[in-house]
């Protein structure tokens, strides 16, 4: 895969979770759709949010500097755009959470 690629995709990624933000306040707007439906529309696009965060990672480590000065003043600048607060972007959070889902997979088996 190469960069343009992944600047393509992460493209492709925003724009859909920017068009469902739209179509979100819309819903919120019509007082005759129910609330759970609301609420479901906000979990779904949850998972849309998710992605388009790790790829912001993604492109985050993509273009950090491997000399040590230039990636601790990279991380300084960046790293709070590349991260949400609940940090569920980093690798251990990834790693932890794909676990989980093996675990689960491994209890039916």
């Amino acid at each position: 895969m190469a960069r343009k690629d992944v600047d393509e995709y992460y493209n492709i990624i925003s724009a859909q979770y920017a068009q469902l933000l739209e179509e979100l306040a819309e819903l919120e707007k019509d007082e005759t759709i129910p609330e759970d439906i609301i609420e479901d529309v906000k979990r779904d696009i949850d998972i849309v949010k998710t992605n388009r965060d790790r790829w912001v990672y993604m492109i985050y480590l993509l273009n950090r500097p491997v000399r040590k000065k230039k990636a601790e003043r990279y991380d300084k600048i960046y790293q709070n755009k590349a991260l949400n607060e609940e940090q569920t972007n980093s690798i251990d959070y990834v790693i932890d959470e794909n676990q989980e889902v093996l675990d689960n997979i491994e209890e039916y088996l």
